[in-house]
């Protein structure tokens, strides 16, 4: 298995890492990549173009203005792809090149959005019908440290972003717009203790594939007191677009992931009536990595492996929700090799 993997930081490393664990030959690029990697300026259609050629599939780890420049390389490549940039708009515009390209692109293929869409999208098999579907997730400090109660374990500005973009939900049938600092919420789970949640903008193309569902929403979980902190922080001016960048930085600068281990706690809710099922998972830092770098760079890796090995291959721009009971079964396999487990039940509740 031949693997482009662009972009070489935190998710792009351990995707590359994690595949090659698993015997294949990867390519890891980027303007500035690490040792064994090789010098791509992802901005260059070109230069991605001809390193994609010969790859069994590609994935993409980049900023999302970035991804968006490289992704129709990809497809003029005609290598399948798994997208994490996470661009702000979905890339169905692409649909249509993707499928006479004659390749499948998985978007949004990390955690949360990713591994919460299929097991969303299992759970609506399952059920048929659903009156509620409901993610809760969230990547923490095992021990929050003063003050910010929180640590950045990913890019800073995209950690902001979590409480200043609008958080797109769905109650009684209808989609609203919510600020996540003026809806939270306090939730107790059994195994962590008591957890405070805002409203995120993760449900992104559940909203467009499940239109009949009437009430779905995406909750951020938090250790006590971090939502206040932002609270403060944005009545003082401090996330406003001047003043952010210095925010950002003295956060980083202060509260990095790599001084506060974390974990990462997702479950995904559905009911229909009575009928109330679920999906746990629960993964802790390790092999000097973050929780939350294993679970969304495992996933990405996993659905590489499903799409090189030809076990999705309808052509076109997909979100993760359409890959089927069969690849999603493939997906939780290739997962539960790198450790990481995703349980049937509930702990979490309304506190």
């Amino acid at each position: 298995m031949k693997v482009l993997v662009l972009g070489a930081g935190a998710q792009g490393r351990v995707v590359a890492g994690a595949l090659e664990r698993r015997g294949a030959h990867v390519r890891l690029a980027d303007l500035a990549p690490p040792p064994g990697g090789v010098v791509l300026d992802a901005r260059d259609a070109v230069a991605v173009e001809v390193a994609a050629r010969g790859c069994d599939v590609a994935v993409t780890s980049l900023p999302a203005a970035i991804g968006t420049v490289a992704l129709p390389a990809l497809l003029a490549a005609g290598v399948p792809t798994v997208d994490t940039s996470f661009a702000v708009e979905l890339p169905f515009h692409l649909d249509a090149d993707a499928r006479r390209a004659g390749v499948p692109v998985v978007v949004d293929l990390g955690v949360a959005p990713g591994l919460s869409h299929l097991l969303a999208a299992s759970l609506v098999r399952e059920l048929g019908e659903v009156d509620t579907l409901r993610i809760l997730v969230g990547g923490m400090p095992l021990v929050p440290p003063m003050g910010f109660r929180h640590a950045v374990y990913f890019h800073v500005l995209d950690l902001m972003d979590e409480y200043l973009r609008p958080a797109r939900v769905r109650r009684d049938g209808r989609e609203v717009a919510l600020d996540p600092l003026a809806e939270t919420s306090r939730w107790v789970d059994t195994e962590v203790g008591v957890l405070e949640a805002a409203p995120s903008d993760g449900l992104r193309s559940l909203l467009r594939s499940f239109p009949d569902v009437p009430a779905m929403e995406e909750l951020t979980l938090r250790a006590p007191g971090h939502l206040e902190v932002m609270r403060q922080l944005s009545e003082l001016g401090l996330l406003d677009p001047e003043a952010l960048p210095g925010t950002a930085r003295s956060l980083e600068r202060r509260f990095p992931g790599a001084a506060n281990p974390d974990r990462l706690l997702m479950e995904v809710h559905a009911e229909l009536g009575e009928d109330a099922r679920s999906y746990r998972v629960h993964v802790q830092h390790g092999d000097g990595l973050t929780a939350m770098s294993r679970a969304t760079a495992f996933t990405a890796a996993a659905g590489a492996v499903v799409l090189a090995e030809g076990r999705f291959d309808v052509p076109g721009v997909h979100p993760p929700e359409a890959l089927g009971a069969d690849a999603t079964e493939a997906v939780l396999a290739e997962l539960a090799s790198d450790g990481i487990l995703v349980e049937r039940g509930a702990r979490i509740r309304p506190g």
